[in-house]
């Protein structure tokens, strides 16, 4: 992630905060600033946070989401656009991304693994205007 996408994943961090003071629901938001503070080890049956194995390289798995509140089990991931389009917009049509997009094996995977264990997950896009951005987070949020 590179310089500019994480002062953008700070910005949609913001608004998560501040909207979630707004309307009082104990939201306790994280983010994560590349040293892996929202870390999560998923066993068969449950979610680790923090992961409880001491040493990654025993291929646990462990997936760091952008910016999640553990307790309410909602999930915020900031996407960036792949550049990987194909005619059909299967995904769009699915509500899943942009017209186009084509998720990626790990993407899969990782929403699969959020899906299995509870997690409600919402995906911003790199491409999506601040309004748009806003109006999604407030209505996740609501929705939680």
């Amino acid at each position: 992630m590179g310089e500019s996408d994480i002062e953008n994943l700070h910005k949609i961090y913001r608004i998560c905060v501040d909207y979630a003071k707004l309307i009082d629901k104990g939201h306790k938001f994280r983010v994560d600033n590349g040293s892996f503070e929202t870390a999560l080890e998923f066993t068969q049956y449950k979610v680790h946070h923090p992961p409880i194995s001491k040493s990654w390289s025993n291929n646990p798995v462990i997936i760091v989401p952008d910016i999640m509140d553990f307790n309410k089990k909602l999930i915020i991931e900031y996407e960036e656009e792949s550049g990987n389009r194909r005619t059909g917009a299967y995904l769009a049509k699915k509500g899943h991304g942009h017209e186009g997009d084509l998720s990626t094996k790990r993407d899969v995977r990782r929403d699969g693994l959020y899906e299995k264990h509870g997690f409600k997950l919402l995906k911003i896009w790199e491409s999506d205007d601040i309004k748009k951005t806003k109006e999604k987070i407030f209505k996740f949020l609501n929705e939680s």
